[in-house]
């Protein structure tokens, strides 16, 4: 796709109006069973106990919105040092130009202090997503039978924030 720019260019943190593009993005990124419904991207975006960033794609030609090229979405829990990766989504045409990347680590720079502990669920049979995560620093922590329905697993991965932190740097030296 034309005009998406490279790593880290663009990350900001997601408005409501972003709603529309987010879902978008979703339904390009992920099958039907896996996309997130309409009204938990409403709350996402619009509770302090998320944290939703963007990279910005070209504007549609039809209605000159800007596209969505991926999101990330955290949960955080008040007095707890985990924060939760709810969803992250690259839309199929900007896949392998780091955006996946660049929002981790755009993320690590917004979330709270005390967050020490970042905790993610994937599908087993997800490849490209689960060798990310494990190039971040995520391990295996639990094995989640028929997670996302029968017959598909789910792995728990966890990471420490300074473990993320060291493999970005790794990856950009």
């Amino acid at each position: 796709m034309s005009g998406v720019r490279g790593p880290g260019s663009g990350v900001r943190l997601a408005r409501s109006s972003d709603l529309d593009a987010i879902l978008a993005l979703e339904h390009a990124a992920f099958p039907p069973q896996d996309r997130f419904p309409r009204r938990s991207w409403r709350r996402l975006l619009t509770v302090d106990s998320a944290i939703c960033l963007v990279i910005d794609g070209p504007r549609t030609p039809d209605t000159g919105h800007r596209t969505v090229m991926a999101s990330i979405a955290w949960l955080l829990r008040r007095g707890s040092g985990n924060a939760r990766m709810y969803s992250l989504s690259v839309h199929p045409d900007a896949r392998g130009r780091g955006l996946a990347r660049a929002l981790v680590d755009a993320s690590l720079r917004r979330l709270p202090r005390g967050v020490t502990t970042l905790s993610l669920e994937v599908r087993r049979d997800n490849g490209p997503a689960v060798g990310l995560y494990c190039a971040l620093g995520f391990i295996e922590t639990a094995l989640l039978r028929q997670y996302y329905g029968r017959g598909r697993h789910g792995i728990r991965m966890r990471a420490t924030r300074a473990a993320v932190r060291q493999a970005l740097s790794a990856n950009r030296a």
